[in-house]
């Protein structure tokens, strides 16, 4: 029996024993002596001795554990309230209970913040008080129906973040991607009332976030704004993405769309997605490039880079603080071009690109690769895939130094992807490709048995310190249920043995896009 068990027991017995004893003496108390002779007297009161020595026998036993359990409850200090917590922690609490993410749940969590300043005063007053928890700005709009109604709550979000830096994300719900709706222009009557609320506080801007607008509304927000801030220039990450209406491709024939003083100051800079009208050349990328010395960051997604007729040389970009550099679905000639301008310094830097097997985009890639001494690579499949001559053969030969690999994978690439790691050596031995490797995620493999075995010859071949599995999964819907038991059952297997041999081994289920984020979070 549990040692709590017993003295819960020994506890009701004794309560037992108390209430005997007590009836005990009220019979006796209440007993006339004219009608009880003297032998039954005595008898009473030797039982009543007798149940008193045993009584109070239980009471010591029972003394010993109940101090034992009370020298352990008095560790434990009671639960505190939420009116005992000081205003510091409340707002804690408050900066936590509102998820990273809800910037994006425009429908859900808009006004969570607000809510909670609705449950009592102190809440009120704590949360008011605290004008961090406001600083981030979020702005939704429309494109497709009239919604004119003032900015009520993006104004009463700006006035208490008050003095504090503000992280502002505009986000546009369009439907100009849409192929089976029919095309329309967009438009969008409260972004001027947005921006007169947010032009006042342009100066206190840190972060800028521009997503899913046309074209046209996405220059005129970000001249507003970057207007407004005049010489300062606090802003120092912005993300601009924008949306390719359906319709003919017009020729890119402007300028005034990028000058470099837009982007004077940042550290980060994201492009995702702008349309082949609205696309800087690659005379304008290089000057908005050299215009912000100081960037780490550097993000181009599906970005067209034109090239400038007229241009005969171009300028080289300088950027010696450069960490995070992140190219895929470009232009390869833009790409191409734009890697060999690119002069970063001299420190760790991350690189993603996409596996291609064009020779001037590779020979570009490698040259890169080689000249600074990439040790933290990110490969990304292409968007089509050469099984029997796997990509990552031609990036081999110039990732020697390459310390940190990042490989995305695919159905049926995860074989041949694998196995290029590793070469056949003498006498059945296993070579690794890259001997300076420590630390290897693998992004959307699937595993049979025979690349779960590949998978043991990769970790028995190389020192490595880290491994991830990163959305990776032993089956496939294509396969018969017997052959996904059966690649679960060595799945399973090889993940036990590697957890043995690897000193980090992680096994995550969700991907990130953006991956340098996540690097840049763990370094």
């Amino acid at each position: 029996m549990d040692p709590f068990d017993r003295w819960l027991e020994a506890d009701s017995r004794l309560k037992a024993a108390v209430h005997e004893f007590i009836a005990s003496c009220s019979a006796l108390q209440n007993a006339n002596p004219a009608d009880v002779s003297g032998p039954d007297i005595d008898d009473k009161i030797a039982q009543i001795r007798a149940r008193k020595s045993s009584l109070a026998t239980r009471g010591t036993i029972i003394t010993r554990p109940q101090d034992t359990i009370d020298r352990a409850l008095a560790r434990f200090p009671s639960r505190a309230s939420f009116q005992g917590l000081p205003a510091e922690l409340l707002v804690r609490i408050f900066g936590f209970a509102i998820p990273s993410h809800c910037r994006w749940q425009y429908v859900t969590w808009r006004n969570g913040l607000v809510k909670v300043t609705s449950v009592c005063r102190r809440f009120r007053e704590a949360a008011i008080a605290a004008p961090m928890l406001w600083s981030h700005v979020d702005f939704y709009l429309t494109d497709y129906k009239e919604d004119s109604r003032p900015p009520h709550l993006e104004k009463l979000w700006l006035e208490r973040a008050k003095k504090s830096q503000l992280c502002v994300h505009f986000y546009c719900q369009s439907n100009l991607i849409e192929d089976y709706l029919p095309p329309y222009t967009p438009k969008m009557p409260k972004l001027p009332q947005m921006l007169a609320a947010l032009v006042p506080y342009a100066k206190q801007i840190v972060e800028l976030d521009l997503r899913n607008f046309e074209f046209g509304h996405l220059v005129e927000s970000l001249a507003k704004i970057r207007l407004a801030q005049s010489d300062a220039s606090p802003v120092t990450t912005l993300h601009v993405q924008s949306i390719q209406p359906r319709g003919p491709i017009v020729d890119n024939s402007h300028s005034l769309a990028w000058p470099s003083n837009f982007f004077t100051g940042l550290s980060q800079l994201h492009l995702n997605r702008i349309p082949r009208a609205g696309s800087p050349t690659l005379l304008e990328l290089a000057k908005v490039l050299n215009s912000c010395p100081n960037l780490h960051t550097l993000w181009i997604i599906n970005l067209f880079i034109l090239e400038d007729k007229s241009a005969r040389n171009y300028p080289k970009i300088n950027l010696r603080q450069l960490r995070f550099l992140s190219l895929h679905w470009l232009r390869e000639e833009g790409s191409r071009k734009l890697l060999s301008l690119l002069r970063p310094g001299d420190a760790r830097l991350h690189l993603e690109i996409d596996m291609v097997a064009s020779p001037d985009y590779l020979n570009a890639n490698k040259d890169f690769i080689t000249n600074f001494r990439v040790e933290s690579l990110y490969l990304r499949h292409g968007e089509y895939w050469d099984y029997d001559d796997p990509e990552i053969n031609y990036h081999l030969p110039c990732m020697r130094s390459v310390r940190i690999l990042v490989l995305s994978l695919d159905h049926a690439a995860t074989g041949p992807h694998l196995s290029s790691l590793i070469s056949q050596g003498k006498r059945d031995g296993r070579t690794p490709q890259l001997p300076n490797l420590r630390t290897l995620y693998l992004m959307e493999g699937r595993f049979k048995p025979h690349n779960s075995d590949m998978l043991k010859q990769i970790v028995a071949s190389y020192s490595l310190n880290k491994l991830v599995l990163l959305s990776c999964s032993p089956y496939s819907q294509d396969y018969p249920e017997s052959e996904n038991e059966k690649a679960k059952r060595r799945y399973k297997d090889v993940l036990d043995w590697i957890r043995r041999r690897v000193p980090i081994f992680q096994v995550m289920h969700n991907q990130h896009w953006s991956w340098h984020q996540y690097e840049q979070n763990e370094t």
